[in-house]
């Protein structure tokens, strides 16, 4: 009975020290659970503390990342910009240059054409000046030998008129006695004078204002027109050979050629027209 109740005592004893020590197990538990969960609780923080300051940091540096990328694609624009705004700088210098040229290399070209047409104006101006000058010297030569022709000519006119009056004025014994003196003077050249032989040419000669060559006689002298009858008509220089009078009728003439010593030097006859 004693044993029993010993035992049993033994067994209660037994049964509490196992519910105490379950107990305390069971809290021990407990405790190591709520342990563990703080400290999971306290990693997971501390792991999310990490992550929001790692996410914190990444984002920190992708904004500087960001922000230097977008500072440098700025200074990237301003530097593009500053050389497109050089190089348009420089087509306009470019461009304004090529302008003033061209404007200098026309001013230059008008400047040469200017002066080309003053120089082709001077020379049109000298030259028509020249041409009027030559033209009044001619115009001036030709008068005056137009005047001298007419007068030269005008003095045989006289000079046959005179002849002729006088003629119609001579007796028929003066005639005889001049034409035959002058006959004699022709046919009787002086010994002392240079003789050509000379011809008058043309030969016949037209009727009017004629030149006459005297042919193998280049000096200067005197030319003396005589009729058939013997009386002298008139004189007429001769230059180099020639002498130029007008007026003559038609008919046969005597002629004789004088040095200018006064010597007969030369005779013959011709025929007018």
């Amino acid at each position: 009975m004693k044993t029993l109740f010993t035992s049993f005592i033994l067994g209660a004893f037994l049964l509490g020290a196992n519910a105490q020590t379950q107990k305390a197990v069971k809290t021990t538990s407990a405790k190591s659970k709520q342990d563990k969960t703080a400290t999971e609780k306290a990693k997971k923080e501390a792991e999310l503390k990490a992550a929001a300051e790692k996410t914190k940091k990444e984002d920190a540096e992708k904004a500087a990342a960001q922000k230097t990328k977008k500072e440098a694609e700025v200074k990237l624009a301003e530097e593009k910009a500053k050389k497109e705004a050089a190089e348009k700088a420089k087509k306009e210098a470019e461009l304004k240059a090529a302008a003033e040229k061209t404007k200098k290399e026309a001013a230059e070209k008008a400047a040469a054409q200017k002066t080309k047409k003053e120089a082709e104006v001077k020379l049109a101006a000298e030259k028509v000046k020249k041409e009027a000058a030559e033209k009044a010297k001619k115009e001036t030569e030709v008068k005056a030998s137009a005047e001298k022709t007419k007068k030269e000519a005008k003095e045989p006119v006289v000079k046959i008129k005179k002849a002729e009056t006088a003629q119609k004025k001579e007796s028929a014994e003066k005639t005889t006695s001049k034409r035959e003196a002058d006959l004699e003077e022709v046919s009787n050249v002086s010994n002392e004078a240079k003789v050509y032989q000379s011809v008058i040419s043309p030969n016949p000669l037209p009727s009017g204002i004629g030149k006459v060559f005297v042919e193998g006689f280049n000096e200067n002298g005197t030319l003396t027109i005589i009729s058939t009858g013997g009386g002298e008509i008139f004189s007429q220089a001769l230059q180099n050979g020639t002498a130029t009078f007008e007026l003559l009728p038609t008919g046969t003439y005597l002629y004789k050629v004088s040095n200018n010593d006064g010597q007969v030097i030369s005779k013959g006859k011709f025929l007018v027209y």
